[in-house]
């Protein structure tokens, strides 16, 4: 279905590095955005390190506003994590 939008959100115990690797291949672009999840949530910032080696990245913190910037983006949007 061509390219898309990745939300991306992760836990800090997580292989972040093999799931960027991943789902970035067909991502025009990924938002980070940090889970929920108190101290079990890898920060923005870190996981955003992580995928600007893949493609285009940024990084919303809140996770509704990025699931709400990613479906302004014309593109279909993927939205997952760990």
């Amino acid at each position: 279905w061509g390219e898309y939008t990745l939300v991306l959100g992760m836990l800090d115990d997580k292989d972040a590095e093999g799931v960027v690797s991943i789902l970035s291949e067909g991502a025009s672009e990924i938002i980070i955005t940090e889970p929920e999840y108190g101290e079990r949530a890898m920060k923005t910032e870190e996981l955003l390190r992580i995928t600007e080696r893949c493609a285009e990245a940024s990084g919303i913190r809140n996770p509704r506003d990025a699931v709400e910037s990613a479906m302004e983006r014309g593109t279909p949007v993927v939205i997952t994590g760990s």
